[in-house]
């Protein structure tokens, strides 16, 4: 041939016939067939490796000197040239992924020996090698985030909280101030009238607050909670792609996760608000056993992909069925749809089937990648695994998601077993009657340590909250001696207490500064573990110690436990739900059976940390603060902030009374739900205001 291939060249009972040297792709397929004409794929790619070699030896001869004729010039230029390895296309058909190596001597201008090696197995070990590298290095670099992320970050943003608690504490009791300065006034002025003296009014001792400093707080506070929550749901999201995530179960409200606009900061606006409307059914739906930071992040994606492959600004629906099983009145089934109108590219995943439907679960965007393909016009093209890390999710929690493309809508499908709390439980907020309540016994004293000065107030404000009276908290942390004496300090106190509860809270990571240049770290589970070691058995059954730290990793968790009686996350301070955090480790360490007098109804019982009159007249001025300082556009805007605190005073009401004027408040504060401000809303308030007073001034 035009190529230099001797004509007598044959493979077994092959012909190649019109052989030329620039047809060796496709060509080479056509030239080899079988006996009986049809196309030996598997022959067709040798020949194709031979036209290959062949040629790359042909032109290093060329290059080296050689004319391509016989002669012992060109045999020396060709024994000078190196052997040349070509990597081969697949020879064998059944084996896809197989692959060959071809080794080429040329030994004169017309012959050559070309030895072909089956490296299939070399390449897959080398390619799952490859792999694990890779995957081991993600996972120990993402380890390394989340790590960083749960306790440097989640440390700074829950300080930077505490601080917006005390700043607004403050801010609270210069308002109260403020009120009593303004009812002084009136009765001087009352009295002035009445007895026609010339009195003058008190003057101002504290300087007036502006209305919009409080709301300017409350931003600032829903701002860091905002952060908090992404940051947390970031590191979820790795642990859940390395398949080392495990679910945190607890009883939730599913309508106030899911409502709560955290995860829905990407889409949520003041004035998009009611694009995302949440429909649960049954309406009454009790609190529900769930992963809720899992499927906060499972519906913040699905709202991303009905936005993406929906309609374009429509309104994209979330309806919650509790579905219960037909022997059982609490087990069931939770499933969540998310709905939106059909969006521009429609007719192509109509056309797709169930391969779009299969293929949005994928990897990088392997959906849009097909969508474009297919001719679609995406303006923004993501590469995103977060629908990927949604099904992986999905199954952490038990249970399956589809997203399928139907001709009138979009709709993704999320279904997982659950259990319901049985009504009257501490888990069930479902009903609105009065509960029994956690409550410490007197003779427990508190005691905590922390590095941070700004934990160690929040500790103590923690134990406050708890019930324990302030000259029951001792809180150490504040330098090298407290921390390193501080196993001896509780050995010795417990001494000193024979018949006293101690309730112990150690942060986990206590940086210990001896001097400028050396510092150490000292783990305080171990400290815990080092006093229940030391002290005689009855004390340590005297006493409740737990572990406080924002690593709160499966692994991490387990450790604090087998140290420790118990692990308290580092969270926001939320007066209410601390008596609740507290309860189950009580419980766990002191049966109820055991400690029945620990436990006080909710009716009619007045203390620091449930509620008392001072609190809901202090609630009442926040809001009345917040409406009597904003325009009608001002509150339409901040409705999200004043619904907070309304939703808040209707669960104070609730602990404080049953009477009729309780019963009304619940019901008119009830009426006012919903995610735009209702018409009439400062009548409203004004009415709800004045029942309040009547209820908190009443004998």
């Amino acid at each position: 041939g035009g190529g230099g291939v001797p004509s007598s060249l044959q493979v077994h009972d092959l012909e190649f016939t019109g052989l030329q040297s620039d047809g060796a792709s496709r060509a080479a397929a056509e030239i080899v067939r079988t006996g009986d004409g049809k196309l030996d794929e598997g022959m067709a790619s040798l020949v194709e490796l031979v036209f290959r070699a062949w040629n790359l030896s042909a032109d290093r001869i060329t290059r080296s000197g050689g004319d391509g004729r016989s002669s012992s010039a060109s045999a020396a230029a060709a024994a000078a040239v190196p052997d040349d390895v070509i990597i081969s296309p697949r020879l064998n058909s059944s084996d896809p992924a197989g692959r060959w190596e071809a080794k080429i001597t040329r030994l004169r201008d017309s012959a050559l020996v070309m030895v072909l090696r089956d490296t299939s197995e070399r390449s897959r070990r080398f390619d799952a090698e490859k792999k694990y590298v890779s995957e081991s290095t993600a996972r120990a670099k993402d380890a390394e985030a989340n790590r960083f992320t749960r306790h440097e970050v989640k440390n700074g943003l829950l300080s930077a909280i505490g601080l917006c608690d005390s700043f607004g504490d403050s801010l609270q009791r210069i308002m109260d101030l403020q009120q009593g300065i303004e009812a002084a006034k009136a009765a001087v002025a009352r009295a002035r009238d009445e007895a026609h003296l010339t009195i003058d009014a008190p003057d101002d001792v504290v300087p007036i607050v502006d209305p919009s400093t409080t709301v300017c707080l409350h931003e600032l506070d829903r701002t860091l909670n905002e952060v908090l929550h992404m940051v947390l749901a970031d590191a979820m999201a790795r642990e859940i792609v390395h398949d080392i995530y495990e679910p945190r179960w607890e009883y939730a409200d599913v309508l106030g996760c899911l409502s709560s606009h955290h995860h829905l900061r990407e889409f949520q606006s003041m004035s998009l608000r009611f694009r995302f409307p949440i429909i649960v059914r049954p309406s009454s739906m009790p609190r529900i056993r769930c992963d809720i930071q899992l499927l906060s992040l499972i519906h913040r994606s699905a709202i991303s992909n009905a936005c993406k492959f929906g309609m374009k600004g429509g309104h994209v629906l979330t309806e919650v069925h509790f579905l219960k099983d037909d022997e059982s009145s609490t087990s069931g089934v939770i499933e969540m749809r998310v709905t939106n109108l059909p969006g521009p590219n429609h007719n192509l995943l109509l056309e797709m089937g169930s391969v779009a439907e299969r293929l949005v679960f994928s990897k990088g965007g392997a959906l849009q990648n097909m969508l474009v393909k297919q001719g679609a016009v995406i303006k923004r093209k993501e590469e995103s695994n977060g629908a990927w890390i949604v099904q992986k999710g999905a199954s952490v929690m038990g249970g399956t998601c589809t997203m399928s493309f139907l001709p009138t809508k979009t709709e993704f499908v999320m279904r997982f077993p659950t259990d319901a709390a049985k009504k009257g439980d501490a888990d069930n907020a479902g009903d609105d009657t009065p509960k029994e309540r956690f409550k410490f016994p007197e003779n427990t004293y508190g005691i905590a340590i922390d590095d941070s000065k700004i934990q160690r107030k929040l500790l103590d404000r923690f134990l406050q909250y708890a019930g324990i009276k302030k000259d029951r908290i001792i809180v150490h942390g504040k330098d090298a001696a407290e921390i390193e004496g501080f196993v001896d300090f509780v050995s010795d106190f417990l001494d000193q207490h024979p018949n006293d509860h101690i309730f112990i809270i150690a942060d986990e990571n206590l940086d210990c500064v001896l001097d400028d240049a050396h510092h150490t770290t000292v783990s305080g589970s171990m400290c815990i573990e080092s006093i229940r070691k030391r002290v005689l058995p009855d004390q340590e059954r005297r006493m409740l110690a737990l572990v406080r730290s924002a690593n709160d990793s499966a692994n991490d968790v387990a450790i604090y436990n087998a140290r420790a009686h118990g692990f308290l996350p580092k969270a926001p301070l939320r007066r209410d739900e601390i008596p609740n955090m507290i309860s189950p480790l009580w419980e766990k360490r002191y049966p109820k059976a055991l400690a029945k007098s620990l436990y006080v109804a909710d009716e009619g019982y007045e203390s620091d940390i449930i509620i008392s009159r001072t609190d809901l007249r202090q609630a009442v001025v926040a809001i009345e603060t917040i409406v009597a300082g904003l325009g009608e556009e001002e509150l339409s805007k901040r409705w999200g902030m004043v619904w907070e605190k309304l939703h808040a005073l209707k669960g104070d009401m609730l602990t404080f009374d049953s009477g009729e004027e309780v019963r009304q408040v619940v019901y008119l504060i009830n009426s006012l739900r919903g995610r735009s401000l209702p018409p009439r809303f400062v009548v409203r308030w004004a009415e709800i205001r004045q029942l309040v007073e009547k209820a908190v001034n009443a004998d």
